[in-house]
């Protein structure tokens, strides 16, 4: 039976199911959405003077977004286009609410400041919608790729086929159209990220969701979720490998912060581990994914974590690691009491749930929010067993590479200390600089901030097309 969050999906921009055995670590990534402003423009002899206009467009703004605060002075120098070109066309993007003035800057010995342009924060936002077995969530993100309000709904999507998805998502949808308009902003984007491989029927339902609930019209696709999640973190000069995910466990290659051609390794959370015994949620023993879920391992972040009865985030919500969701949600010794208190790595006090020492054990809300007791509980010997399991999986992948970067993101950017080392002593066995090994910054919820992220590049990209509409 079809199923949108199969455990045995693979992740392809095509729809390709990379199941292995893989003949090169170099054949599995994929430009999530990576567009350039040459993209715009039709291949011809000859470029039309609105296709021009449509390709400086895209040039001024995205030096913007890159350099903000950035004067036009700048602008002209770093794209090539003579002042006055670039005073028109920031004009154009000032009138169409992409760019903010924000005055001068510090005075100079050679003259008077130029005025510094930034991107607007209060124009349009993409919405990125994070599709787990466990729930969906999702956040708006600007144009200077700020995330701003989340939401999260806990859900049993394991197995679920693209209806029952699409169900849960609609209201989280609905929830950031309305967070949206309550700050008059306009949607440039959805962009649904997903733990396996895409699918039209899941894509044409979610559209159907977006129209139900007022978002007809607006762009909307579903793409890769780890390969999302890699792309938003920080950019890292030259060669680097990002391992993480939620539901399941991908590795990306970027280069210079950008994903290459191909497809991203979202089978690589299935390869047996010598040794390996815990059960996995595909139905067989041992693989990376279910050798690397211990209780402590991700457990922690509460950066989406769920309020109310609705799982959303908002006034009341816990917050730190592992933030509990509905009234009274601390449980175990130590966890707080009161609306909203947080439970799980560093259970709160209080009526917003702090964080705090004596952490109690329960199930948090959000991505990374994971059921069980703490990292306490799970042990360092059961960490750091997890830990050389992730670590010999990943060097098998990234030792021929000699990366200048490993990243862990998503569950794995938050795990305890014990895990981070006994990856690294693995990584080293293999030749691979323990220093390189870095958390992921963005946590898990890496792959709606990612997805946020995309769908406005598509404005970067062309912002003609949106200041015609």
């Amino acid at each position: 039976m079809f199923s949108v969050l199969s455990s045995r999906a693979g992740c392809g921009a095509g729809g390709r199911c990379l199941a292995g055995p893989w003949p090169t670590p170099l054949a599995f990534v994929h430009r999530p959405y990576e567009l350039t402003a040459e993209a715009v423009i039709v291949a011809s002899g000859r470029i039309a003077s609105g296709d021009l206009r449509r390709h400086h467009l895209a040039l001024v703004l995205g030096t913007i977004v890159r350099n903000a605060p950035i004067t036009r002075a700048t602008v002209a120098a770093q794209t090539g286009l003579t002042r006055s070109t670039v005073s028109g066309l920031t004009a154009d993007l000032l009138d169409g609410g992409l760019v903010r003035d924000i005055g001068a800057g510090p005075g100079t010995a050679t003259g008077r400041p130029g005025q510094r342009l930034v991107p607007d924060p209060a124009g349009p936002v993409g919405i990125g919608l994070q599709i787990e077995t466990d729930g969906v969530g999702g956040c708006l993100v600007d144009l200077s790729g700020h995330a701003g309000a989340r939401r999260w709904r806990r859900a049993d999507l394991d197995g679920a086929g693209p209806a029952a998805v699409a169900a849960v998502a609609g209201p989280v949808l609905g929830e950031l159209l309305l967070a949206a308009a309550a700050g008059d902003r306009p949607a440039a984007g959805i962009v649904a990220g997903l733990p396996g491989e895409p699918d039209d029927r899941l894509a044409a339902l979610l559209a159907a969701e977006a129209d139900a609930v007022g978002a007809g019209g607006i762009g909307l696709s579903v793409r890769c979720g780890v390969t999302l999640a890699a792309g938003a973190e920080p950019a890292v000069p030259g060669l680097s490998v990002f391992v993480g995910g939620r539901s399941e466990t991908g590795v990306v290659l970027l280069h210079d912060g950008r994903t290459g051609d191909g497809d991203a390794a979202t089978r690589f959370g299935h390869l047996p581990v010598r040794g390996g015994r815990a059960r996995c949620h595909c139905g067989r023993r041992g693989c990376v994914t279910a050798e690397t879920r211990p209780a402590g391992v991700g457990s922690g972040s509460g950066t989406a974590g769920g309020s109310g009865t609705r799982g959303g985030s908002g006034p009341g919500a816990g917050s730190g690691p592992g933030a509990g969701s509905g009234p009274g949600a601390g449980s175990g010794p130590g966890a707080g009491s009161g609306p909203g208190a947080g439970s799980g790595t560093a259970g709160g006090s209080g009526t917003r749930g702090g964080p705090g020492p004596g952490a109690g054990s329960g199930a948090g809300s959000g991505p990374g929010a994971e059921a069980g007791t703490g990292a306490g509980a799970a042990g360092a010997p059961e960490l750091r067993r997890a830990g050389r399991a992730l670590g010999r999986a990943l060097a098998g992948f990234a030792a021929p590479l000699d990366p200048a970067r490993v990243v862990l993101g998503g569950r794995f950017g938050t795990a305890d200390d014990a895990f981070v080392a006994a990856v690294a002593a693995e990584l080293a066995r293999h030749g691979i600089d323990p220093d390189r090994l870095r958390r992921g910054t963005l946590g898990p919820d890496a792959v709606m901030r990612g997805a946020g992220a995309a769908a406005v590049a598509a404005l970067v990209a062309d912002p003609g097309r949106w200041l015609a509409d």
